[in-house]
């Protein structure tokens, strides 16, 4: 994953010359550095994106990410205070403790609970399926 993410860097770093004011640029950037634990190169790079577009949820949860790793507890403050402003909630780590717990069960239990999942879904928002594409019907792996 490390080796995917210095690539990416090598890929980025050239797109950013190209496109200076590509704040998209910068938050994958920014989170490659993460990935490397380079957080004070992340957090220089998310600056300059928050600066670009100050109310900018991807821009403004990578440079909180980058901060928290930094130990700047002052400017995280900070930079929630605008996120919360901007509506948007900020993931933590938390909320993939569920994903990480589904990808660790074996295939045969993913795949029933996905269908589970769907079933339940599709019955609580029928519009949103095509009838013929769900069965309702619980099915064997």
């Amino acid at each position: 994953m490390k080796k995917e993410n210095r690539a990416a860097i090598d890929d980025l770093l050239p797109s950013l010359d190209r496109e200076p004011r590509n704040y998209d640029v910068m938050v994958r950037l920014g989170q490659a550095y993460l990935v490397l634990d380079r957080a004070h190169d992340a957090a220089q790079v998310l600056k300059q994106a928050a600066d670009l577009a100050p109310d900018a949820p991807s821009v403004l949860t990578g440079y909180v990410r980058a901060l928290e790793k930094l130990g700047d507890k002052e400017a995280v403050r900070a930079i929630l205070a605008r996120l919360k402003q901007t509506g948007t909630a900020v993931e933590g780590p938390k909320r993939c403790v569920g994903l990480i717990d589904y990808l660790s069960l074996p295939p045969a239990e993913q795949r029933a609970r996905y269908l589970a999942n769907l079933r339940k879904t599709s019955v609580a928002n029928p519009g949103d399926f095509p009838a013929a594409s769900v069965d309702h019907r619980a099915s064997s792996p």
